[in-house]
């Protein structure tokens, strides 16, 4: 299957070994190829370097972005640099790759929301980028595991080298609050206008602005929800309180098998069914 992010335009094609040696791989007899790079925001650039695996994935700049700024002596620069900081930065670079595919999915979806008020034939797709987007919130939780085994002592260590730097100031951890659902509506209310005023600046306020204007995923699928429970035979009001219901249910015996008193289990279950009513 053709890879949808790198259109081969195959006039310039010609071999890199022209080499007739039987010993030649076929890893070898790379294509040079003038490749259009699409990216995701419709940037187009070509480029006539080889077309293999450190061309493609671009390892070259992903790879170089790792940089420390610890040093092991602090009062020398050209010592090397603290050991786990290479491993914090990773972490964190990881999770950054992570939060792009995120909004990939989700753009995606608000996409066939957005382009069709009848999605029904697109529901496999939305399903299937849902459940990826889990899957990888899922491994996002499992990487603080990895954070884990590094001791606070050992973070301590070149801590200091990061100033005010936190993960509180990732853009796209904000993005996508806003994209599924997150307004800033329900923040407490001195902290309302904090990121779009304070903490991001310029090309990085614009485009938090953006998002935080768009139709979010939240409302779409709630629109589309109205209109399936409206203009069909398919009762979702029902199904949903029988669902609710079941949900609460449980939570009740779970509390209750766990110890809890049933007065409190009880009254818990009064709480829950106000907040779905």
């Amino acid at each position: 299957m053709p890879c949808p992010y790198a259109q081969l335009i195959v006039d310039d094609t010609k071999h890199i070994n022209d080499s007739s040696d039987s010993d030649t791989s076929i890893v070898d007899e790379v294509l040079v190829t003038k490749i259009a790079v699409n990216g995701t925001g419709n940037h187009h650039q070509s480029t006539n370097e080889p077309l293999n695996y450190a061309t493609y994935l671009r390892t070259d700049l992903l790879l170089s972005a790792l940089k420390c700024l610890s040093h092991t002596d602090p009062l020398d620069n050209n010592s090397p640099p603290v050991h786990d900081e290479h491993f914090f930065i990773l972490i964190h670079q990881v999770f950054e790759l992570w939060f792009k595919q995120l909004l990939f999915e989700i753009d995606s979806i608000r996409h066939i929301f957005t382009k069709s008020d009848n999605v029904i034939p697109s529901l496999f797709n939305i399903n299937l980028r849902l459940k990826r987007s889990v899957k990888i919130l899922n491994i996002l939780v499992d990487q603080f595991e990895l954070l884990d085994s590094m001791t606070p002592i050992e973070f301590l260590e070149f801590r200091g080298y990061l100033s005010a730097g936190s993960g509180f100031q990732s853009l796209q951890f904000r993005i996508i609050e806003m994209k599924l659902g997150l307004t800033d509506r329900f923040r407490s209310s001195f902290k309302t206008k904090y990121f779009t005023g304070t903490m991001f600046k310029g090309e990085q306020n614009v485009e938090l602005e953006q998002a935080i204007n768009e139709e979010s995923l939240l409302i779409q699928i709630e629109r589309w929800l109205e209109t399936i429970y409206d203009n069909t035979s398919f009762d979702f009001l029902t199904v949903f309180t029988s669902s609710v219901e079941h949900f609460i249910e449980y939570g009740k015996k779970q509390k209750i098998m766990n110890g809890v008193a049933v007065e409190t289990a009880e009254r818990d279950v009064e709480t829950s069914k106000r907040l779905f009513a």
